[in-house]
């Protein structure tokens, strides 16, 4: 039990130096409260007192040392050497998970897909579809928009089936992107009503990607009324001229 309590702190430590930067925050949803800093330190001093010397092996102690003195890194490379401890104390598919951000971080791409298709078979619905959301996003790496735009499709579907907002708010967010790439008029009307009946989450994740949207089509200014009027008029295509 202890040894489990060891490798959940290790999780959300990583949960919360990942996210503790803003780029990185804005293509992932966490699963559950993020703790604070002083919330992990008191975790640790329980852990560090009661998991059986067994479990502080494979950097596990350096890295509670670390949450004791609040010096954990928030460095690709610092992140995976956390996420590692965690997949290696807990074994569960969450630390699997982050081990997999952890590595597309650092630019591993092949390990990151490995891991994340472990974590897409996983029976815990909500870690399965955040393994299908990194996968995609390995795939837009990789130039390969096609199945990236797949894997989303599966991912969408599987989020309406478990009831999964946050990440289907991402998926759509991305499917949007996607249409407009392709200049896809009837993509974008399919998609409308979905966006708009979760307007707030959909809108805040695409709100990151109006850079992007510039650099694709630079002939006119990407706001989020822009977006909002293609989304509400697809047919007119004067926009992707």
């Amino acid at each position: 039990m202890h040894r489990r309590s060891l490798g959940a702190v290790l999780e959300q430590a990583f949960v919360t130096s990942y996210l503790a930067d803003k780029e990185r925050a804005k293509w992932v949803r966490p699963m559950e409260s993020v703790p604070s800093p002083r919330e992990l330190k008191s975790k640790a001093i329980v852990v560090r007192d009661m998991a059986p010397m067994a479990a502080f092996r494979h950097g596990a102690a350096e890295q509670i040392s670390n949450l004791l003195d609040g010096t954990v890194s928030q460095s690709a490379l610092g992140l995976r050497r956390l996420a590692a401890s965690g997949l290696r104390v807990g074994g569960t598919p969450k630390a699997r998970y982050y081990y997999a951000l952890a590595c597309e971080q650092t630019g591993d791409l092949a390990t990151a897909m490995q891991e994340a298709r472990c974590v897409s078979a996983s029976c815990d619905p909500n870690v399965a579809l955040r393994g299908l959301s990194l996968i995609r996003r390995i795939q837009l790496l990789r130039n390969d928009r096609d199945k990236a735009d797949r894997t989303s499709a599966i991912a969408v579907e599987r989020c309406y089936l478990y009831g999964e907002e946050k990440v289907l708010a991402i998926e759509l967010a991305n499917q949007v992107l996607s249409a407009i790439a392709k200049r896809d008029s009837q993509g974008l009307r399919a998609l409308a009503g979905p966006v708009f009946d979760r307007e707030k989450a959909v809108f805040g994740v695409l709100a990151s990607s109006m850079g992007w949207l510039k650099w694709l089509i630079p002939n006119r200014e990407w706001t989020r009324d822009s977006v909002q009027c293609i989304l509400e008029n697809p047919g007119d295509s004067s926009w992707a001229s």
